[in-house]
Formats: C-alpha cells, structure tokens, sequence
C-alpha cells in the first residue's frame, strides 16, 4: 500500500489543561509538512520539535518555535548531522537540548548527540548502535538517560560515563525521571 503525502503530514497543536479551545501551533500538515515530537523549554516559552516535508524517505530535522509557532533564532548556528535529527529534549535549565541522530542508510544505527541552545557546540555522546532512543535529561542536569539495544543506559552530557542501569532488560525503553521529594 502506498502513502500519499498528506498520510503522513501533522501539526503540533495546545490545549489548556482544562480542555479548553485547541490552538494550532504548528502549520506542518497545512503546509505539506510533518511536525512531530514536540518537547517544551523548562520556561514554557519555546518548543523543540521535529520538522520535514511529508514525503516517505524524508530527512526531518529538529527546530524550535514559540508557543505561537513562530521560528526562534534558537538553534541557528546548529550544522549538519549524518542522518535524521528525531527526539529532542530540554536540559532543565533550558539550555541544551539532546536529540537522536539515525543513519538514513537504513542500517537502523543512531547515537545521542547534545547541542547548545543556540546550535553552538554539536558533539555526540554515544557511540552508534542500534535502536538507540529517548533521551532524557536529569533534573539535575547531570545525566542523560536513553535506551538503545540492551536495556536503558546513562551517559554525562560530555559524553563520558556510559552505564548500564542495572536490571534493565532489552525490550526496556522511554526512561524518564522523577523529581526527589
């Protein structure tokens, strides 16, 4: 079965957390486009997300827009990766952000990389493997949590560090932390 287009084309949208009136953020499907993977900034004023043509076989990469959809200068110095950007997420003090890159060879291999806010200082932090995926930053900024082949792993956002958290298993994805009370 083929996939026109507009089958895989979307935009971000907000709600209240009241359910109120749903707002658009994004235009993506409006404008051929498919924006996905939204993650909001610690300050609740911006939103990295994964942006692309609606094509199969695209390159998405990551951006960020306002809580309007309004393109910010964040991320403006960010260069090439190779392969697809997916899965952005915050550091807690709003000034990095963690992504996946997967090759586009079809080799299903990727690797966690880490970039200031502004795009300045790209570096990877993982070597590439497969199904690497989800990081997550610690409140406290310390840690990245992913998962990739064999279980859920920590890395130091320079990359240094990589562990194991001991008991996972290899079917164990999307870490997430909790906050100590």
């Amino acid at each position: 079965m083929s996939q026109t287009p507009n089958e895989i084309c979307g935009s971000i949208f907000r709600v209240g957390a009241d359910g109120g009136t749903v707002k658009r953020v994004t235009a993506g499907f409006v404008r051929g486009r498919l924006d996905t993977d939204p993650a909001v900034s610690p300050d609740g004023r911006r939103i990295v997300l994964v942006s692309g043509d609606c094509e199969p076989g695209c390159c998405p990469g990551i951006g960020v827009v306002d809580t309007a959809g309004r393109p910010t200068g964040d991320l403006r110095h960010l260069g090439r990766t190779p392969g697809v950007q997916l899965e952005p997420s915050w550091a807690p003090d709003g000034k990095q952000i963690t992504f996946v890159v997967s090759d586009v060879d079809g080799s299903g291999r990727s690797a966690v990389y880490v970039v200031n806010r502004n795009g300045s200082g790209l570096r990877r932090v993982t070597q590439w493997t497969f199904e690497t995926g989800s990081p997550a930053w610690s409140p406290d900024r310390e840690w990245i949590a992913f998962h990739k082949e064999g279980g859920l792993f920590l890395v130091r956002p320079d990359g240094t560090g990589l562990q194991r958290v001991p008991g996972t298993q290899a079917r164990d994805t999307s870490p997430a932390w909790l906050r100590r009370t």
